[in-house]
């Protein structure tokens, strides 16, 4: 939001500005007194405070409990009286409200949060054009006023995490305009007021973590305009009411975490209007009314963790309009009813470990809307009895078994899939015509015993992602791979058979993710690895055996995060020096010295120094001193620095001084090239000069000459005699200098680490051009 710059507070040096709508943001500010916020009194137009320290979008706002805002009292000056919204959150120490409160008279919604709040003011029905009411963490609260009910205005409702509220007041049913009102965390709460009917507005109510409440208000069933009940967590809860089917716009009912709930009312199957039904974790409950086919708008149908249910309905097959039918966790459960063949705008069927199934039904095939089918195979079964392949709409397909030792062979006939996960321990074989599935776009193998993929999965034209994990037999990848022209993610995970990649894994140019994770016979990857450009993140760690890197692989100027850690490498791979995109490099874990395993922890620019220092040259320039500022000596040191193929230049400095044998000496043996600038001092007056040409010739350096403008062809001659006399010094190249022209440059090349690269000697004042004696 736009801030207005005249309109601002300071709280402990801070400018925070009013935005254009009147909010002022003061969360966590570590306030504890009103008077800390300097110039709030000068503020015009206020509408929105905001002094809590708790967001919704915080998981956990217990980690800033460092900075919170920590008021024990709380003061209403004249600038807060516009304000329309005020919250309070989280301010844990405040143990009272201010008597003016109600001075408010615009407060739309009210954040209250408090340990040590024991009640809420009576005045409190005085703020008439209320509309929100939240009441967090007032852990001390025992009771709400009655006459909470005199706020007509008030549309929604939240008590949270009031555990010592053991009721809520029978006014409450006066709160004529309540739409929606949740009540959770109130451990103490042991009823709801019968009252509780009266809210003819109300269209939501959730309860969730009442631990003592025991039963509902019968009157609940009186609330004609509800559409969401959500019931979670309420442990001694043992019934709802029998005629909650009175509900005729309820749309949303879930019931969760009901551990005492054995039955569901009959008269359940007179919601008319309800679209989504959840039962889970109801762990004793036994069975499902029959009614619940008459639930013709229904179209979410969830049944989780109702750990004694031994069987569900016939009449779930009347369920014309269901969409998503979800059973998961019913370790009692026998069978399905066959005329769930029936439900045929089903789109969504997930049977997820249900061991006690005796059988799958058959006219799962007659699905003909069904597009995602996850099933849980029981542990009694080593094939799956049901013609899957007719299943023409379907997109989404997963099959988890522990005992299935093949696939159906319908399979292949599913053309419309696009996403196949398939985790079965006992699996040895994929079909050999997989490829026929050319709609398919991602493919997972986990925990099955396969030891190689069929070649036909290079018929695969749509195949974006492929998955193998854990399939520990895996052994071979066929030359097919590389036919995947669409896919972009490869993942390979303990693999622990696998030596190698194929060959043809370079032409996946769409590649982009490359992952192989604990393959412990893993040895190497091809030598045209390089070729995959658009590869962007490479990880291969673990793998115990992979110590080397093609020499391709520096070729990968795309890859931005590679991770190389665990494996058996001894020394950091000069591959990677040519990968300046790369932002994130893990080496841990290999077998690196112990100097080396400290560079490999390092920072990249700290590693890529280190590789150019043992791929790249060294240069020496040797030049008189007098030379140094007319032939830019230093300037041309940083140039070619600045170049991957060199590493340092070293030269004598105009201010050098000391003893200068002694770090001529030192440096020239280390360098692998020595520039010689000839010019009339440096030939005819320079031990120096001469004393550095008898060290290269006797440590064998290349050394390249170059004649200043002060001397003739003729003088260079006699350097030609110099350097002939101390063969087997070799001369590259001679290079003129002129001053007359503009800089074009000049390619010298010389073989480093890196391969055959080019020195560009840049001058700014002189024109370089080759020449020969």
């Amino acid at each position: 939001m736009t801030k207005i710059e005249t309109q601002f507070v300071i709280v402990h040096e801070e400018k925070i500005f009013v935005d254009e709508e009147g909010f002022l943001d003061l969360r966590r500010k570590e306030i504890s007194d009103m008077d800390e916020i300097i110039g709030l009194e000068n503020i015009q137009g206020l509408k929105t405070l905001w002094l809590g320290n708790f967001d919704e979008a915080d998981e956990n706002p217990e980690i800033y409990k460092e900075s919170y805002n920590t008021f024990n009292e709380f003061k209403i000056i004249d600038s807060l009286k516009p304000l329309t919204y005020l919250d309070l959150s989280y301010n844990l120490d405040l143990e009272i409200l201010p008597e003016n409160l109600n001075e408010l008279q615009f407060l739309e919604e009210l954040v209250i949060s408090s340990r040590k709040l024991k009640t809420l003011p009576k005045y409190l029905i005085n703020l008439l054009n209320l509309k929100a009411l939240g009441i967090v963490e007032c852990r001390a609260l025992e009771i709400l006023p009655e006459s909470i009910g005199n706020l007509r205005k008030l549309e929604k409702l939240y008590v949270g995490n009031c555990r010592q509220l053991e009721s809520l007041p029978e006014s409450i049913g006066n709160l004529e305009s309540l739409k929606m009102s949740k009540i959770e965390k109130c451990s103490s709460l042991i009823s709801l007021p019968n009252t509780l009917g009266n809210l003819k507005s109300l269209e939501s109510l959730e309860m969730e973590e009442l631990f003592s409440l025991k039963s509902l208000p019968n009157s609940i069933v009186e609330l004609k305009k509800l559409k969401v009940l959500q019931i979670s967590e309420c442990a001694l809860l043992n019934s709802i009411p029998e005629d909650i089917g009175n509900l005729k716009n309820l749309k949303d009912l879930s019931i969760s975490d009901c551990n005492l709930l054995t039955s569901i009312p009959e008269s359940i199957g007179n919601l008319e209007s309800l679209k989504m039904l959840k039962i889970e974790d109801c762990h004793s409950l036994i069975s499902l009314s029959e009614t619940l086919g008459n639930l013709k708008s229904l179209e979410e149908l969830k049944i989780d963790e109702a750990r004694q249910l031994i069987s569900l309905p016939e009449s779930i097959g009347d369920l014309k309009r269901l969409k998503l039918l979800r059973i998961s966790d019913c370790a009692s459960l026998t069978s399905i009813p066959e005329n769930i063949g029936n439900l045929k705008q089903l789109e969504d069927l997930i049977i997820f470990f249900c061991n006690a199934l005796t059988s799958l039904p058959e006219n799962i095939m007659n699905l003909s809307s069904l597009k995602k089918l996850f099933i849980t195979i029981p542990d009694r079964f080593n094939s799956l009895n049901v013609n899957i392949g007719k299943l023409s709409s379907l997109e989404d397909l997963t099959l988890i078994g522990r005992s299935l030792t093949s696939l159906p062979k319908s399979l292949v006939n599913l053309v419309s899939l696009k996403t196949l996960e398939i985790t079965c321990m006992s699996l040895l074989k994929i079909p050999e015509n997989i490829g026929n599935l050319r709609s398919l776009e991602v493919l997972e193998f986990s925990y099955c015993l396969i030891k190689s993929l069929p070649k036909s999965i290079g018929d695969l034209s749509s195949l974006d992602g492929l998955f193998i994990d854990d399939c520990k037999y895996l052994s071979h990848l066929p030359e097919t791979l590389g036919n995947l022209k669409s896919l972009k993610i490869l993942r390979i995970n303990e693999a622990r058979d696998l030596i190698s990649l194929p060959e043809s894994i370079a032409n996946l140019n769409q590649l982009e993710d490359l992952t192989i994770i604990d393959c412990d016979s893993f040895t190497s990857l091809p030598e045209s690895f390089g070729k995959m450009q658009s590869l962007k993140n490479v990880e291969i760690s673990g793998c115990v055996k992979f110590k080397s890197l093609p020499k391709s692989f520096k070729e990968l100027l795309s890859l931005e995060n590679l991770d190389l850690s665990d494996c058996a490498f001894e020394e950091i791979p000069i591959e990677l020096f040519n990968l300046k995109n790369l932002k994130t490099l893990t080496l841990a874990g290999n077998l690196f010295s112990e100097y080396e395993a400290e560079i490999a922890q390092s920072s990249l620019a700290i590693i890529f120094d280190y590789l150019k220092s043992k791929l790249a040259i060294n240069i020496f320039i040797s030049h008189a001193v007098i030379d140094f500022e007319t032939y830019r000596i230093k300037d041309l040191a940083e140039f070619l620095e600045q170049k991957d193929e060199v590493y340092r230049v070293y030269f004598c400095e105009e201010d050098l001084v000391g003893n200068i044998d002694w770090f001529m000496k030192e440096v020239i043996p280390s360098c692998n090239l020595v520039l010689f600038l000839g010019t009339a001092k440096s030939i005819h007056n320079s031990v120096e000069c001469l004393y550095e040409l008898e060290l290269a010739r006797k440590h064998y350096k290349h050394i390249i000459p170059i004649k200043g403008i002060d001397i003739s062809w003729k003088d260079m001659s006699y350097t030609e005699f110099v350097f002939s006399h101390y063969h087997p010094v070799k001369v590259f190249q001679y290079l003129v200098y002129r001053s007359t022209e503009t800089l074009p440059g000049l390619q010298i090349t010389y073989t480093t680490g890196l391969g055959v690269y080019s020195l560009t000697l840049i001058f700014e004042v002189f024109v370089c051009e080759f020449a020969r004696l």
